[in-house]
């Protein structure tokens, strides 16, 4: 053996490396339409199961799938229905009493910053001890 270090890559190797970046860029490209699909084929998979049984009891599959839908918005608005207005007080609250509490922090962030000057200082005067300490040794 002489050292030499010999590496073979064939062409095909090479298209295959090639035709994967250019796929997963492609992929990249479209990420939110694939995600969309995603979605897409998961709900049709839960809700095929129920529109083939309604379908089996003589429902046309179109009808079944404009049922099942229609009971999904319906409770989807009635959760909205539900949940918005306290969720609208709560953050009319908020906005009210946002000042005040953030006016009773700011003196506790003061406080704060000044103990964290009295530790730096602390620290430089510990540091500058151990070093007159040191060079006296």
């Amino acid at each position: 053996m002489n050292g030499k270090l010999s590496i073979d890559i064939s062409i095909s190797t090479l298209l295959k490396i090639a035709g994967l970046i250019v796929g997963i860029w492609l992929l990249y490209l479209v990420r939110e339409i694939a995600l969309l699909f995603f979605i897409v084929v998961v709900i049709v998979a839960a809700l095929s199961p129920i529109i083939d049984r309604w379908q089996k009891v003589g429902i046309p599959r179109i009808l079944a799938v404009l049922i099942i839908y229609l009971v999904i918005l319906v409770v989807l608005g009635l959760i909205g229905w539900l949940i918005l207005p306290p969720l609208i007080v709560q953050i009319q609250e908020l906005a009210f009493d946002l000042p005040y509490r953030l006016g009773r922090f700011v003196p506790l962030i003061q406080s704060w910053r000044e103990m964290n000057n009295l530790y730096q200082q602390s620290l430089t005067t510990i540091a500058q001890s151990l070093g007159k300490i040191s060079t006296s040794i």
